[in-house]
């Protein structure tokens, strides 16, 4: 799992509105397949931890203007999800993390409209 900029670089540093996409990879793509839930956003400072869920158990986004719905590339079976850039008032640095279900081969997740497969 990685955040990426939009020239699709890993970024170390962002600006509060800056487009980003948070990529998640199971490997080996070739044999298993696998989809994203409960993705929590979390404040990294020591004195007073505070979480935001952005995705819930079905892999739906809970507030699709901050934190988007996932997908998957065609080509390279990322799963991928866009953001901007937000932060918890009083804190400078944000976690991700997240549930990743993987499966041999295809999975079928609780959302219908999407199939997250990486294969």
């Amino acid at each position: 799992m990685r955040i990426v900029g939009g020239n699709g670089e890993e970024i170390t540093s962002a600006q509060i509105g800056d487009l980003l996409t948070l990529r998640v990879e199971v490997l080996p793509s070739t044999i298993y397949g696998g989809y994203v839930r409960n993705c929590v956003a979390t404040t990294m400072d020591s004195d007073s931890e505070k979480e935001y869920y952005v995705t819930d158990a079905n892999g739906c986004a809970l507030e699709p203007t901050i934190f988007g719905d996932w997908d998957i590339e065609n080509d390279s079976h990322v799963l991928f999800a866009h953001f901007n850039a937000f932060k918890f008032p009083g804190s400078s640095s944000i976690k991700f993390q997240c549930n990743v279900r993987v499966c041999f081969g295809r999975c079928h997740p609780v959302r219908p409209d999407k199939l997250y497969t990486l294969y």
